[in-house]
């Protein structure tokens, strides 16, 4: 089944037309008058603008019929009319009465208009009907394509000024810096009523600089006949190529049309003209196209509808033996192939397969996929996403042998014709990296158990910054980002090391020197890391300590009251400047919260973080609590009295509530450094968590963070001098501690 914008390649005409014949024969033909019967010459024809004409006319004079609708839609497709063939095939896939194979071309124009949603009901609908277990079981990886529009740093893509208003496509790496590619621009008038995918199209070598010099390779072809995709091989300047003709060896259609049949063919090839053409042994009654070579020119890959296949169009790769004769043909495998179209290989010099498909999948039309043959099985195809893919065809992509930079065509709206071909570059070091980092004793080399780690920029993903029980630590890193991770633990002096994306997927270690003048204690949650008990037992609960949630809502712009049913307890809540009342509310109580005349009883028994309680208003369970008076002086860290109260009352509500887990954040105001500050606070959140380790929390349950000058409660910033006119009270309210809710 071919997506809509794929009817424009020439070298799939039987399957275009054979399809097309389908659609059009789920229901019986109606009772011919004579605009039917001259629609269906012209269609037979491939005359496809008349055929619409005529057809149209029969649907004037009363013959309303699905028959006359379905060739209408297919002709559309034919003519590359996207939003007619829309229109039209939205018709019959909402009709009950209309094969079920119209729901499947509607969603394929869907998917191309980025209506995902709406088009994955539609493959739904048809594999529903159809029972079609491929296209049921790609369905599901729809969910993927929201990340794979997302634009991958690492290419950026350009356009050729060898582009013109008509069709690029198919690049090819020439000698000399050139490139060779197909195109019709040389076809005056398009065959058979300027059916946009039967123009004439020729193989051209181009230069890539300024001027764009094109001349095309003589390759003397025959009346009416093409040449499609190549590929050349510095092993003897060879050139292989596809060609085909509407005469001669041509497939002939139940309608008496001929459609062609591609072959494969090998010619020396110098400057633009080619000598010593020799038609492939791989050739035989189907269409083989897009050729490949590796790098060596002893292996070959290409495309064709055969029999025996996955279904539709399969790549296929075959040999060349020390006779010089090419083996026969062996079918990757149901891997890489799929009952979709499968086409446009390249195989690069590192031995990734690129090749393109319109699996539903994908973002659209077709997609661009790579995969690799490892330990003698090709591995899952990985779609290369946007910039390169887009909604619409994307196709024929090579790339250098240093993969840093290649060409590909694509149809995509803003080029300057049908297809155009765009240079892209690829910069690994954009990509996201991970990165493990292990803190050790410079003397003793073990690890530095929970030693706290800082990074100076903000991309990094990974939210714990205490080393776990190995002293080890992975972040993740955005966009190649390059960043320094400082390290401290008590009675350590600190320690740092440089981060960039040459260390991806790698180890580096930060050594700790002991600092004589403050002897390291024992990590007190050394055993809490390893999952054994503390070595001091808990504390007791304290009495009239339980976990609070934080709820929030915009039910009403004067003060609500909230009274706990059990105590009778009530408090007065004003909404804020955004309109909403923000309050605590004890974990598994009942309470009854009046705003006006109403009155709506809600219940925190199992509420979670996220949760909405619906009553007359909707209460939002937040996550994040203020544990109120944690406070430091400036530049410290230590835990000063006044805070270990509240952090025991923190610990009392965890013990109380043994599957409580938190992230625990510290911040800082913004004197000194960022850096500075993000350092700082990264000690102070390790106090507050060394904090409760002692009292009995294990380690596992607490997430540390610090956050620095980055999240200030007010307008207290001090970059990029280091002041700020604030007064010390309003300083004070950045250094604070705050308590995320991860898990009730």
């Amino acid at each position: 089944m071919n997506s809509f914008l794929q009817l424009r390649f020439i070298w799939l005409l039987i399957g275009i037309v054979l399809n097309l014949s389908v659609v059009a024969s789920d229901t019986p033909a109606p009772k011919k008058n004579g605009q039917t019967k001259a629609g269906d010459r012209a269609y037979a024809k491939l005359k496809f603008q008349k055929a619409i004409r005529r057809y149209s006319n029969a649907l004037t004079k009363g013959q309303d019929t699905i028959y006359l609708q379905q060739r209408i839609a297919a002709s559309y497709s034919a003519l590359n009319d996207k939003v007619n063939a829309e229109k039209a095939y939205a018709a019959l896939a909402n009709n009950a009465n209309a094969g079920s194979i119209n729901k499947y071309y509607y969603a394929e124009l869907l998917r191309i208009d980025k209506s995902y949603a709406a088009a994955r009901k539609y493959y739904e609908a048809y594999a529903n009907a159809s029972g079609s277990k491929a296209t049921m079981a790609a369905i599901p990886q729809m969910d993927k394509i929201p990340g794979l529009a997302i634009e991958n740093p690492a290419y950026k893509v350009s356009t050729l000024n060898i582009n013109t208003a008509k069709s690029e496509f198919a690049p090819v790496f020439y000698k000399d810096g050139k490139l060779i590619f197909t195109s019709n621009r040389s076809c005056k008038k398009a065959l058979f009523d300027k059916w946009a995918i039967a123009k004439n199209t020729r193989l051209y070598v181009a230069d890539l600089d300024s001027n764009a010099k094109t001349e095309m390779i003589k390759l003397r072809p025959k009346a009416r006949s093409f040449e499609s995709s190549a590929v050349f091989s510095t092993w003897g300047s060879q050139l292989i190529f596809s060609s085909g003709s509407f005469k001669k060896n041509s497939t002939l259609l139940k309608e008496g049309r001929r459609l062609p049949v591609l072959n494969l063919y090998s010619a020396v090839l110098s400057g633009s003209s080619a000598t010593n053409l020799v038609p492939l042994s791989v050739n035989g009654d189907f269409s083989n196209a897009h050729p490949s070579l590796s790098k060596d020119g002893k292996t070959l890959y290409f495309a064709s509808n055969r029999l025996g296949g996955q279904g539709g169009t399969d790549i296929y790769v075959s040999t060349l033996n020390a006779n010089g004769i090419w083996s026969d043909p062996q079918n990757l495998g149901d891997v890489v192939n799929t009952s979709f179209d499968e086409k446009f290989p390249f195989i690069g010099d590192d031995g990734t397969l690129y090749f393109a498909s319109n699996a539903p999948n994908g973002l659209g039309g077709l997609d661009i996929y790579r995969t690799n043959f490892v330990d003698g099985h090709w591995t899952k195809p990985q779609n290369l996403g946007a910039p390169v893919n887009s909604s619409y065809d994307d196709f024929s992509l090579i790339i250098d042998s240093a993969q840093k930079s290649g060409f590909f065509a694509s149809n995509r709206p803003g080029g300057k014709g049908e297809d155009d071909i765009y240079k892209f570059t690829y910069n690994g070091d954009q990509l996201d990296y991970s990165v493990k980092i292990r803190v050790l004793d410079a003397n003793t080399l073990k690890p530095v158990v929970a030693a706290s780690l800082s990074l100076d920029c903000q991309t990094s993903t990974a939210a714990n910054t205490l080393t776990d029980e190995n002293g080890e630590k992975v972040f993740t890193l955005t966009s190649g980002k390059s960043c320094t991770v400082d390290a401290w633990s008590p009675g350590y002096k600190n320690g740092s090391v440089e981060v960039t994306p040459v260390n991806a997927n790698g180890m580096l270690i930060i050594s700790l020197e002991v600092d004589s003048s403050k002897p390291a204690p024992p990590p007190a949650d050394a055993n809490a890391v390893a999952g054994s008990k503390p070595a001091k037992p808990a504390a007791k609960p304290m009495q009239g300590n339980s976990m609070y949630v934080p709820v929030v809502t915009k039910c009403s712009n004067e003060a609500i009251t909230v009274t706990e049913l059990k105590t009778g307890n009530s408090m007065q809540i004003s909404p804020n400047a955004n309109g909403e009342a923000q309050f605590d509310l004890r974990l598994n109580t009942r309470y009854v919260i009046t705003h006006g005349t109403v009155n709506d009883t809600i219940s925190t028994k199992g509420v979670r973080p996220g949760d909405d309680l619906v009553a007359g208003c909707t209460y939002h369970v937040g996550q994040i609590m203020v544990v109120p008076n944690i406070y430091y002086n400036v530049n410290r860290w230590n835990i000063r009295p006044d805070a270990a109260k509240e952090l025991d009352r923190l610990a009392t509500i965890m013990q109380q509530n043994p599957s409580l887990q938190i992230e625990l954040s510290s911040h800082t105001d913004c004197r000194a450094s960022s850096r500075y500050n993000m350092i700082l606070s990264a000690r102070r959140a390790k106090s507050a968590v060394d904090y409760l380790v002692r009292k009995g929390i294990r380690l596992q349950r607490i997430i540390a963070v610090g956050y620095g000058e980055s999240r200030l409660t007010n307008d207290c910033v001090c970059e990029p001098s280091n002041y700020s006119p604030c007064n010390e009270a309003q300083h004070q309210a950045n250094r604070r501690t705050e308590v995320k809710v991860l898990r009730y």
